[in-house]
């Protein structure tokens, strides 16, 4: 995935911040990327057959 110079140096500062860590480009490059595939297995949809599972699940458990 490719991010604009704009969201890297964004990027940069977020994790300087949060890490106290410069990044070079071609770093935020990769951790930006590696974040998002991340978070689009994290965040992913619930289908609803395993919400209904979920919820059922839990409410018989208490």
């Amino acid at each position: 995935m490719q991010f604009t110079k704009e969201q890297i140096e964004s990027f940069k500062a977020l994790y300087k911040k949060e890490f106290g860590e410069e990044l070079t480009d071609e770093q935020a490059q990769v951790e930006a990327g590696d974040l998002i595939d991340m978070l689009k297995v994290v965040c992913k949809p619930v289908k609803r057959e395993s919400y209904e599972k979920f919820a059922t699940e839990r409410t018989t458990n208490k």
